[in-house]
């Protein structure tokens, strides 16, 4: 789990977490018998809570809003000082008490005052751990991490200093505790404070037992905070015209090699734009993934693209944003050209009448001239890209439907080995965002994660039983980051335009296509929709960055008596499986050009909480 840091804050702004040595600090315990105790009491104290047994008496229970007032933090500070009972702190703004990070504390163990906490300082030093700040890959961590009941329910666990990165370390860290630092999941059943105070007791008496005394325990949550603004927006009016279209992203992140999910795609040759859900591998061999209806011809709306098909070249960015980047650096070379002669003309005025020409004048001069031959550049490598993704390999129609209900909507897409160079290291994981000052969620990157999509079943299972928090993100090709509320799967009609030579025509313009998909509404503090027009084909994954599926329809003018607030999203785990069977086939013809030879045993990466494919289909 990454969490971008910004390189351009001065310290007091942005406080970061260092990896640092300390001689000062205790022995770690030892692994085996940190791992037993902490194991077997983690087991009671939960079995405890579970069979609603006595809490810690002397704990502080706060409410359970997480956002509640600070009040009465000096009493407890005081408490916390002598040591006299456990040490509940009031959940605290991230700004407070996390300076920087998106946790919200829950519960702390006897040891510091708040005076002396993470409250007032300005970062926290790690020790004894050399890997990366979020992984518990330390041989103790990773014995508890293990544990079936710990590990179902947290994120990270760490030993830091409290510190400030203005104070010498030697003459400050030994009056200050290691800390032992958890943060759960959002989802977990320790977000409830009474719990989280009884873990936090329960590992303070643990360290306490092993003749470590002084180590305090934080037990926090992690609160996934999206992107503010939709970054990675190509389009903020939809409706625009192609002079007001302006990049929110550089020409590499646009033309550059192994492009990441949730970028423009488009087939050659058409107006049609839309976004690239992500990468599946096939037996060895990786695809790229969109939506049927996004390649598809007019002609032949609801038909499969069969192999046999002449190569149908999809390209990103989409035919319809090249020419836009192709007009604004234009425009771009024209204004700043503008400026350019203007200075140039000043220039040449006053050498002929022998007149001062300032040095701030000529440092602007060579400022326009340096830009025009940069812009000059970028036009001449649009004009000269090689925008090809891949062709379609085959699709899937939208005749068919899975377990009876679901019609699938895919287009796989073989690579193009010359815009693809690392396709073995594709993988299909939101990007960080590190040059801006909003946070992109670590915990979408997976890291955590035990499979990488949903089973349907189960998640609706635990949708209904509140066991997932039902928060769902996207990056597509017009909103960009978005973050939604996914609700129950639903039937919805879709209408889509057809043309004459459809093997269902029926002389209508318009055909309706029933299906069930998830519903996801727009997040209530957030401005904007989750998804419009150029989104379809977006993946849509939940906080841990587990995918729940791919965007085909939003509920505006395209859906009748639908909401314009709804984005529909059809399953992962149905359209996987419906490629499993196509694929099986396409082998069994003796199709496919080379394309994963072979049938290959094996599952999907759905692990316990999903179902299987006899083929390998992965979600990467």
């Amino acid at each position: 789990m990454h969490q971008p840091q910004s390189q351009d804050q001065p310290q007091d702004q942005d406080p970061e977490l260092h990896l640092e040595e300390h001689a000062a600090m205790p022995p770690l315990p030892d692994a085996e018998r940190v791992s037993a105790t902490l194991s077997s009491s983690s087991s009671s104290t939960v079995s405890s809570i579970n069979n609603g047994g006595p809490l810690g008496q002397d704990s502080h229970r706060l409410g359970g809003d997480s956002a509640q007032s600070n009040h009465g933090n000096d009493d407890v500070a005081a408490a916390a000082v002598h040591g006299d009972a456990p040490s509940v702190l009031p959940t605290l703004p991230d700004s407070s008490y996390y300076p920087g990070l998106n946790f919200s504390l829950l519960a702390r163990s006897p040891a510091a005052s708040y005076e002396n906490g993470v409250g007032q300082a300005r970062e926290r030093n790690r020790v004894g751990l050399q890997a990366s700040v979020y992984l518990p890959d330390h041989k103790i961590l990773t014995r508890i991490g293990q544990h079936p009941v710990l590990g179902g329910h947290w994120s990270f666990a760490g030993l830091f200093r409290i510190g400030w990165a203005d104070v010498d370390a030697a003459a400050y860290f030994p009056d200050r505790p290691v800390t032992f630092l958890v943060i759960i999941r959002a989802d977990s059943v320790l977000k409830d404070v009474s719990v989280a105070t009884e873990l936090a007791v329960c590992c303070h008496e643990i360290f306490a037992s092993l003749g470590f005394g002084d180590i305090a325990v934080e037990i926090a949550q992690f609160e996934a905070t999206p992107c503010n603004e939709n970054d990675d927006a190509r389009l903020r009016d939809r409706d625009a015209d192609d002079r007001a279209w302006c990049p929110n992203n550089d020409l590499e992140h646009d033309f550059g090699r192994d492009p990441a999910i949730g970028r423009s795609i488009g087939v050659k040759g058409s107006d049609s734009s839309a976004t690239l859900c992500g990468y599946v591998g096939i037996n060895g061999q990786v695809f790229g993934l969109t939506c049927h209806h996004a390649v598809a011809s007019d002609k032949a709306r609801l038909d499969a693209i069969p192999v046999s098909a002449d190569p149908l070249v999809v390209e990103s960015p989409s035919p319809t944003e090249q020419r836009r980047w192709k007009i604004w650096l234009e425009d771009q070379i024209t204004e700043a050209t503008c400026f350019m002669v203007n200075l140039q003309d000043k220039r040449d005025f006053a050498a002929y009448n022998n007149l001062p020409f300032t040095q701030q004048q000529q440092d602007s001069l060579a400022m326009w001239e340096h830009h025009v031959n940069v812009l000059t550049d970028q036009l001449l490598r649009v004009d000269n890209a090689s925008p090809s993704l891949g062709t379609v390999l085959m699709s899937s129609g939208l005749h068919d439907k899975v377990n009876g209900a679901f019609v699938p909507d895919w287009a796989l897409i073989a690579l193009d080995e010359e815009r693809f160079t690392q396709r073995e290291a594709l993988k299909n994981v939101f990007p960080d965002f590190g040059r801006k000052e909003y946070i992109t969620p670590p915990s979408i990157n997976r890291v955590f994660a035990d499979s990488t999509f949903h089973s349907t079943t189960k998640l609706a299972t635990k949708l209904a039983n509140g066991k997932h928090n039902g928060k769902v993100f996207k990056i597509g090709r017009t909103t960009g980051t978005t973050r939604g509320v996914l609700h129950e799967v639903c039937v919805v009609t879709v209408k889509y335009q057809k043309g004459s030579g459809s093997s269902t025509s029926t002389g209508d313009k318009e055909v309706a296509v029933e299906t069930k998909a998830w519903a996801v509404t727009d997040a209530k503090d957030r401005d904007g929709l989750f998804a419009v027009r150029g989104d379809s084909g977006a993946a849509v994954v939940d906080a841990l960055g587990v995918a729940v599926g791919m965007i085909v329809a939003e509920g505006r003018d395209q859906l009748k008596g639908i909401p314009s607030c709804l984005t529909f999203v059809i399953p992962m785990e149905e359209i996987l499986n419906h490629i499993a069977v196509r694929y099986t086939e396409m082998l069994d013809q003796g199709q496919g050009q080379g394309q994963g030879q072979g049938q290959g045993q094996g599952q999907g990466q759905e692990g316990e909480d999903g179902a299987t494919n006899a083929l390998c289909v992965k979600w990467l």
